[in-house]
C-alpha cells in the first residue's frame, strides 16, 4: 500500500465549510499600492477587512468564501450585464475599478481604502 503524507494529513483537517461557525478574530486582505500621480509619490492600501464570527452570523458562510468569492461573482454579473463589453483574457487593471468596488460594499465585503504619505521608497 503507497501512502501519500499530503493525503494523510489533508483526511484529518477539518472540512473548510465546517469551520465558518467556529472561526473566531479577524481577516485583512488587502493590496499595496505605489507608484506617481501628478508627478509626486503616492501609496494607497486598499483593503478588505472584516470579522469571521460577524461574517458566519450575517450570511451563513466563513469569511474566507465571502472574501475568495464575491470578487468574481461580481465580476460575472458585470460581464452578464454588458458592463464589461470586452472579451477575452485581460488584466485586472483592464477594468474601470470603480464599477467593482462600489459593488463590493454593497454585497457584503466592505472595501477601505488608505492613502499613506511617502517620503522615499
Amino acid at each position: 500500500m503507497e501512502v501519500a503524507p499530503v493525503r494523510v494529513a489533508s483526511a484529518s483537517l477539518p472540512k473548510p465549510a465546517a469551520l465558518g461557525a467556529t472561526v473566531d478574530g479577524y481577516s485583512c486582505v488587502g493590496t499595496e499600492v505605489r507608484g506617481t500621480k501628478d508627478r509626486k509619490r503616492v501609496e494607497y492600501f486598499v483593503y478588505s477587512m472584516d470579522s469571521h464570527r460577524d461574517t458566519y452570523e450575517k450570511y451563513g458562510y466563513s469569511l474566507t468564501l465571502v472574501q475568495t468569492g464575491i470578487p468574481p461573482a461580481l465580476t460575472a454579473r458585470l460581464l452578464a450585464t454588458g458592463k464589461i463589453p470586452e472579451r477575452g483574457v485581460m488584466m485586472p487593471e483592464h477594468l474601470d475599478p470603480e464599477a467593482l468596488m462600489n459593488d463590493f460594499s454593497r454585497e457584503g465585503l466592505p472595501i477601505f481604502v488608505e492613502k499613506r504619505e511617502v517620503e522615499r521608497w
